[in-house]
């Protein structure tokens, strides 16, 4: 069985491109199940992928999607479990699509011909929306911090000179001297809270800080599916804390230690707006989505670790 591998995805991909590439990986282990010990290992990596990647709506969404399907479903053998699974995998990866195409729409006519934007890290939402604008003969002048240490914004930098956008690559510790030469921040985001607050790549609370020192709006482009309904009862959405990967030698060997946390998160305060495929909102208004997407305010969801715990109590009594 393919092994998914959450380190790999932090490097470049974005967060719908990661989650996604988890969710495949999820998917080729059901369709190649043969027995409910290989059902069970499937869900445990999908598992573990969401305790690595907690700040990740869509893996959580719908991997809670899946666990609870399963449980509503009470597949009789594993056959029966991977055609309860696959549909909704499927199913995912069609409103992506549809939510990511029609939010970037909306984003794309917030901006105007020979304008400049600021963005940071990568992001296929943007990289949508920069293509919209594109498409329609406008020109766009794009600046991107490099993103450091991973090079995020070096490889977001590559695919919008793919596009055909004029780029410019800055250092990360530039952004406070590029700021004022764009007209508006347009970034993506890794989780969406019922507060209004964004998780997304560290360094993007400098840039919405910095942006609106200059009085430049910030505006980020996400799907709905990126909102994390369990922040409604106060759940912080944590990142995970790694060594710096190209700390000098020299300093290994003196004992400085490094740490890199991967994302943060941004205050609703110095966001201007959140786009979605419902449309443009603000920061306050989430709530409102939150009780369009799954259908009550406050929303009733499970934690995800207590359905998994059911899951395996379903699967090994089965295997019994």
């Amino acid at each position: 069985m393919r092994s998914i591998d959450t380190s790999e995805v932090w490097r470049v991909l974005g967060a719908t491109e990661a989650a996604t590439s988890i969710l495949k990986g999820f998917l080729e282990d059901v369709r190649s199940s043969r027995s409910w010990g290989d059902i069970l290992s499937a869900f445990d990596k999908l598992y573990q992928a969401c305790v690595k990647r907690p700040y990740s709506a869509l893996l959580i969404n719908t991997a809670r999607d899946i666990f609870s399907r399963f449980l509503e479903e009470a597949p009789r053998d594993p056959g029966e479990a991977s055609r309860i699974i696959e549909p909704i995998v499927s199913r995912v990866f069609d409103n992506v699509r549809i939510m990511t195409e029609q939010a970037s729409l909306i984003a794309s006519k917030r901006i105007s011909n020979n304008e400049t934007i600021f963005t940071l890290s990568f992001s296929g939402t943007v990289l949508r929306t920069v293509e919209n604008v594109l498409r329609r003969g406008d020109s766009l002048r794009v600046i991107v911090p490099e993103s450091r240490p991973f090079g995020e914004g070096v490889e977001m930098a590559k695919a919008l000179k793919r596009l055909g956008a004029d780029v410019v690559l800055i250092v990360d510790s530039a952004i406070r001297s590029f700021i004022r030469r764009a007209s508006r921040v347009v970034i993506g985001a890794e989780a969406i809270s019922s507060n209004g607050a964004v998780i997304n790549k560290i360094g993007t609370a400098i840039l919405a800080l910095t942006a609106k020192e200059a009085r430049i709006r910030v505006f980020v482009v996400a799907g709905s599916y990126k909102i994390m309904p369990e922040t409604v009862f106060g759940e912080l959405i944590g990142s995970p804390e790694i060594g710096l990967p190209d700390i000098p030698e020299d300093l290994l060997s003196l004992g400085v230690s490094s740490s890199f946390p991967l994302f943060e998160a941004v205050p609703p305060e110095y966001i201007d707006a959140i786009i979605t495929e419902k449309g443009l909102i603000s920061p306050a208004a989430v709530p409102y989505i939150v009780r369009d997407v799954f259908g009550s305010w406050p929303p009733f969801v499970k934690r995800i670790d207590e359905l998994y715990g059911e899951i395996r109590r379903t699967i090994e009594g089965a295997v019994k």
